[in-house]
């Protein structure tokens, strides 16, 4: 039995745990992020860290931490199938993943989350709250403060009719399953060009099991794009959700939430008082629509222009032959 801030939980007794830690040039962002995970109290069983184009100096950091390092050829990374791989290496009861460029807020961040996972037997994931950097550019910050609130909450399927596309949200920048959860649908499966994690989050809901969102267990994340990686990430998502179209029939589309990111974003600027970067913003939720909708007809494109409006173009050089 553990506290965990005003919440009494109960929770096996020391479930393992283990965290995965996906690298590419990861050289200016890990390093604080191995520093928040080893303040973590109760520390974490097993940590595992993956790079892409394996560099002496994340190696020996990772060593250094005494981190399984296992270095993964670029030409077959896959934001599913190296998950998967690691998942099924790991020997924790619970599966901690964590992208490159994110801090655990406080010591009790990864106990936050985990205890709120096994909270419940029959919630199979949690993730928890993304808030920005301290010097995050307003924009960028907008997205933190749509998909994160401030009040935690679980998701079953019977909550697609209020919530849409995002009853099967969750994100592997900060998330942990239950082994068994993810084991039984399959972990990730082998490939995804994006959206691995929103994808295992509709086949647990469809398994029966729940999501979990815990807003007291923090991060802070804050992506620093360019116009055109933002396009390209938001085409790569058109392209999945039109590879898992049952995703949008079941738990329905996300035109309504358009207009509500659009509130949040302006609101946040008008607190914030920075008039100049509402074109900015304006600008980029115009481009990431088109993106969104030129993805959800990629099939329609030249192989060409596939390739070069994605943000992980090597990808289709693997994949695009068996007619994806």
């Amino acid at each position: 039995m553990r506290w965990n801030h005003d919440r009494l939980i109960l929770m096996p007794p020391d479930p393992l745990v283990s965290v995965v830690v996906p690298v590419h040039r990861g050289e200016a962002t890990l390093p604080r992020l191995l520093a928040s995970i080893r303040a973590q109290r109760p520390p974490c069983d097993e940590l595992w860290i993956l790079e892409t184009e394996p560099t002496p100096t994340i190696a020996d950091l990772a060593r250094s931490v005494g981190a399984e390092y296992v270095e993964v050829d670029s030409a077959s990374f896959d934001h599913a199938g190296t998950r998967t791989a690691a998942a099924r290496h790991a020997t924790g009861e619970v599966l901690v993943f964590l992208t490159q460029d994110v801090v655990l807020r406080d010591e009790s961040t990864l106990s936050s989350l985990v205890g709120s996972l096994l909270s419940d037997d029959r919630i199979g994931a949690a993730y928890g709250r993304q808030v920005p950097d301290e010097n995050a550019d307003p924009v960028a910050a907008v997205k933190r403060l749509f998909n994160y609130p401030d009040r935690s909450r679980t998701k079953t399927a019977a909550d697609r009719g209020e919530l849409g596309l995002r009853t099967p949200f969750l994100s592997n920048a900060f998330a942990a399953y239950r082994r068994r959860a993810l084991e039984e649908i399959g972990f990730f499966g082998r490939r995804e060009l994006i959206c691995e994690d929103v994808l295992a989050g509709a086949t647990l809901l469809e398994a029966g099991w729940s999501i979990h969102y815990e807003a007291d267990a923090v991060v802070h994340h804050t992506h620093h794009f360019g116009f055109g990686q933002e396009f390209g990430r938001y085409f790569d998502i058109g392209v999945a959700h039109h590879r898992h179209r049952w995703i949008l029939d079941r738990f329905g589309g996300s035109d309504g939430d358009g207009l509500r990111y659009l509130r949040v974003g302006f609101a946040h600027l008008r607190r914030e008082r920075q008039w100049l970067k509402m074109p900015d913003f304006c600008l980029r939720a115009m481009l990431g629509r088109v993106a969104y909708s030129l993805g959800r007809h990629h099939r329609g494109l030249p192989r060409s222009w596939r390739r070069h409006l994605s943000s992980h173009s090597g990808w289709w050089d693997r994949f695009e032959s068996d007619g994806d």
